[in-house]
C-alpha cells in the first residue's frame, strides 16, 4: 500500500501533517527550513496533501516555493491554501498604532507588520492572483473565508460582497 505522507509549510504550531516545516523552530516543527532561499529536501511526488495556511503572504520567492510545492506532491495529490485576502475592506480600515522608544511617539503601523524582524507579508492575494499562480494544477476550487462568520462582525461583513467581506480565501487544488 502507497505511503500517505502529509506536508505542512508554515506550520506555526499547528500540528497537521506527517511532516511539518517553519521558518523557525517550534514544538512541532520536524525541519526547519527557509523555503524562500532552500528547496525542499523531499524526492519527486512525495506527499499526498500539502498546506500551507497562513503562510504564502510571507515567502518573498513565490516562484521557487509553489515549484517546490508542485514537484513533491503526488500525481492527484491535493494542494491547500489559505491566504490573505487583498480585497478585505478591514485591512483598509484597520489602523494600528506602535510606539517608538526612540522618538518616544505613536505611529500608525502597517497592518501586515509582525512580532519576527525578517518575517513580514509580502504579498496580498485576489482570487485570479491564486489561479495564475497555480495554472498547472488540474482543478483548482477556491472559496471566500470569514472570520468569526457567526459573531455579529462576521454576519455583517458576509452581507457585504465576498471581494470586500472576506479576510481570506482558501485554495484547494488537485495536480
Amino acid at each position: 500500500m502507497e505511503e500517505y505522507r502529509t506536508l505542512n509549510i508554515g506550520c506555526g504550531k499547528d500540528n497537521w501533517g506527517t511532516d511539518r516545516i517553519d521558518l523557525y523552530k517550534t514544538p512541532v516543527t520536524t525541519l526547519v527550513l527557509n523555503v524562500d532561499n532552500e528547496k525542499l529536501p523531499y524526492g519527486d511526488e512525495t506527499f499526498s496533501e500539502i498546506r500551507i495556511l497562513g503562510a504564502l503572504e510571507h515567502f518573498k520567492n513565490l516562484g521557487l516555493v509553489l515549484d517546490e510545492v508542485y514537484r513533491v506532491l503526488k500525481r492527484r495529490g491535493l494542494l491547500f491554501i489559505r491566504t490573505d485576502h487583498a480585497g478585505f475592506m478591514g485591512y483598509y480600515l484597520t489602523k494600528k498604532m506602535e510606539h517608538s522608544e526612540i522618538t518616544k511617539r505613536w505611529y500608525k503601523k502597517n497592518y501586515f507588520g509582525h512580532h519576527q524582524e525578517e518575517d513580514h507579508h509580502y504579498h496580498l492575494f485576489v482570487e485570479s492572483h491564486l489561479r495564475a499562480l497555480l495554472k498547472n494544477y488540474d482543478r483548482i476550487n477556491v472559496k471566500y473565508f470569514y472570520m468569526n462568520p457567526t459573531s455579529l462582525k462576521g454576519k455583517l461583513l458576509k452581507l457585504l460582497p465576498k471581494k470586500l467581506g472576506a479576510s481570506q480565501i482558501d485554495v484547494m487544488a488537485i495536480k
